[in-house]
């Protein structure tokens, strides 16, 4: 009775799950697009941590999964087709549009094929389709088989030859959470020989299932599972193999080098938008914050009308919310805890109901289910360990903080967090969406000359930069040959094309940042030596340093390409003072390296003291700038925000040429500099 059943079901149920639809309407095999979900076997919300523990060691900019938390304090995955096999009462969690339905569809059509648990009969039940007030589980299963006979059905069920898939139990209506979660349990104690596995979208008291039912938590894709989505979609979404292949070519590539959204993109629903916006513009957005804007729209209303359910989460404080008072509150939320530089991401949960009550004006009694309905219903706020919250993604809160600041029209107060670090992605989404830009980047520009005016020996700097940039002729603009010079002190020699490459960029001239003449190239390993001189002083970088003056064909430290471009460039008194400098080094090989090390001791910090005269009096360059560890990072910071703003240029076309032609002409000045030339105006 069992495999007829079995026959006649599969069919149906095959027929009926085996296909899922695209955003485009298209429906495609659930196998063809169907990527092995990871389960995490400890559940985020159940740690109990500290704040400080949490952020010990981690670069939220770099690392926080956009917040990667989740993963990092649970990162032992498992496939979850394993767990499924190993575990025969499971409850799933996970955020919205994890893949939850995808996964218990997959297994329903697996089980009909004999790929898991062979023999069984799945019966999928998607609980948002069920009359909670009539619900029946043995009924339902009962319908799912159509037996003649229900007494029939119990029998299948006592023998333990069904698998029992219940989809949703967060989208049961309030009302009656309780009675379907209590018939779950009895029908479980009745019938215990069989699977069963249940998704939900988050754990709550009013879900809870007793033992032996185990939670897990649905993992965010990893880059290698990104891949194999992005290789299916496309090969399902295209009839042609070679334009899908094309494309998904294309796509991967353009994922690669947007940092951000390849950072969000990692749950199947957010991964599958950006694969379908892709299609359309046969490009990624070019204004990333349009895709922000659709996913968080998708997030926070289209996922669940499209699928026609209506939540009853939270009190009815949240539900009388709309979706523009809803936006409003999460920008609220992503500035209040944006503004704290120490720790710009996790909340106490005292804290952040404390905001959500300040901001609706409503009491911290009635600001908790809001906070639950909004990780229950959308997943943008998650609880990352017990009581410790934040935005699921560090990419939404960094949009919501830029709404926050143009729905208020408060760019001055915005303009003032230019220097620091953690806001770049705030500001170019801003300059984004901001129409038009002006009055932003100028505020902006006033805040980054601002940053460096306290200091006498920092406008120093600046004006050593401005003089020597103004000594060399090359065919670039005047700030990108201050920003040349500014970033090759700041490298202290170190990483130098890469530098080189973004200081170029800095100034616009992202065309040229290889070519540069004979001039800056000097400049460029001159200073190199020095930088490296100086900090190295060790008997073994001796060695290697006058290897390295002997061996023509070591260049990593090259006074004789110094040399060269010296010569090239007809400078006969640099290159005789070079050519003294390295006969003083007495010639090297192995059997007198000693002899060396024992002449560097007594002569290497004269030798090198030397060598930084002659190149200060023949090139004014190659100081001894002697900058503390805060001047040097100040210094770093003032140049990343110049080339924030420089980005912020190129991100908005709705800047005036005569504000960008002034932002660009008074770049890396000192602050001297630029009111002369602000008077002159």
């Amino acid at each position: 009775m069992v495999q007829k059943v079995r026959s006649h079901h599969c069919s149906k149920l095959e027929r009926k799950y085996s296909k899922i639809r695209l955003f485009n309407l298209q429906q495609v095999e659930v196998d063809k697009l169907y990527v092995e979900v990871y389960l995490l076997e400890r559940v985020t919300s159940r740690f109990r941590a500290e704040i400080e523990d949490l952020l010990n060691g981690v670069d939220p900019l770099r690392y926080f999964d956009r917040l990667g938390l989740g993963a990092r304090q649970s990162d032992k995955r498992a496939q979850g087709l394993e767990i499924a096999r190993r575990l025969d009462k499971l409850m799933v969690l996970g955020k919205p549009g994890a893949g939850k339905s995808t996964f218990l569809q997959h297994l329903a059509v697996a089980c009909c094929r004999g790929e898991f648990l062979p023999g069984h009969i799945p019966v999928l039940i998607a609980l948002r389709d069920v009359d909670a007030s009539q619900f029946d589980l043995l009924r339902l299963i009962h319908q799912a088989l159509r037996l003649p006979e229900q007494q029939q059905t119990e029998q299948i069920l006592k023998q333990g030859w069904v698998l029992i898939l219940l989809d949703g139990l967060d989208e049961v209506s309030s009302q009656f959470r309780k009675s379907v979660r209590n018939q779950i349990v009895k029908f479980v104690e009745d019938y215990d020989q069989n699977h069963i596995i249940l998704t939900c979208r988050t754990q709550t008291t009013e879900y809870n299932l007793p033992t032996p039912f185990e939670y897990v938590e649905v993992a965010d894709f990893s880059p290698e599972q990104v891949r194999i989505f992005v290789e299916n979609w496309f090969t399902a979404s295209f009839t042609d193999p070679k334009q899908g292949t094309a494309l998904k070519e294309q796509f991967l590539e353009k994922l690669e080098s947007n940092r951000q959204i390849a950072d969000l993109a990692v749950t199947p629903i957010l991964l599958s938008l950006t694969c379908s916006v892709f299609s359309d513009l046969q490009d990624l957005p070019k204004q990333r914050s349009a895709l922000y804007r659709d996913g968080l729209n998708l997030l926070l209303k289209q996922w669940d009308e499209d699928r026609e359910i209506t939540r009853e989460v939270g009190n009815g404080i949240y539900r009388q919310l709309t979706l523009e008072q809803k936006e409003k509150l999460l920008s609220e939320l992503a500035f209040r805890k944006f503004q704290q530089l120490e720790n710009f991401v996790l909340f106490e949960q005292q804290e952040i109901e404390g905001y959500i009550a300040e901001h609706l004006q409503i009491s911290s009694t009635d600001s908790s289910p809001v906070l639950k309905a909004i990780e229950t219903q959308h997943g943008l706020l998650i609880e990352r360990a017990q009581r410790i919250w934040s935005f699921s993604h560090l990419t939404f809160q960094e949009y919501f903080t830029a709404c926050h600041y143009l729905q208020s029209r408060d760019l001055p107060a915005l303009a003032t967090h230019v220097i620091e670090p953690p806001w770049r992605e705030v500001f170019l989404l801003a300059t984004e969406m901001l129409q038009p830009t002006d009055r932003l980047v100028q505020l902006m520009k006033q805040q980054i000359d601002r940053a460096l005016v306290e200091s006498a020996k920092l406008q120093e700097f600046l004006t050593w930069v401005e003089q020597k940039s103004t000594s060399v002729q090359a065919p670039y603009k005047p700030a990108a040959i201050r920003a040349f010079y500014f970033a090759i002190v700041l490298a202290h020699g170190f990483d130098i094309e890469r530098t080189l490459s973004d200081a170029l960029a800095l100034a616009l001239d992202r065309d040229r940042n290889r070519d540069y003449t004979l001039a800056l190239a000097l400049d460029r390993n001159l200073t190199q030596e020095c930088a490296l001189f100086a900090r190295e002083r060790s008997h073994t970088y001796a060695l290697a340093l006058g290897y390295s003056l002997n061996h023509p064909r070591n260049r990593s430290l090259d006074i004789k390409l110094a040399q060269t471009l010296v010569r090239t460039l007809n400078k006969p008194e640099l290159d005789r003072n070079l050519q003294m400098l390295g006969n003083q080094l007495p010639h090297i090989s192995e059997d007198n390296w000693e002899n060396f090390q024992q002449w560097w001791q007594i002569n290497g910090q004269a030798w090198i003291k030397q060598l930084r005269a002659v190149i200060i009096d023949y090139c004014n360059i190659g100081h001894d700038w002697q900058f503390s560890n805060e001047q040097h990072q100040l210094l770093r910071h003032y140049y990343d925000a110049n080339k924030l703003l420089v980005d912020c240029l190129n991100n908005s076309c709705t800047v005036n040429n005569e504000v960008r032609m002034e932002i660009e002409e008074t770049l890396l000045l000192p602050i001297a500099e630029i009111e002369k030339l602000g008077s002159c105006a």
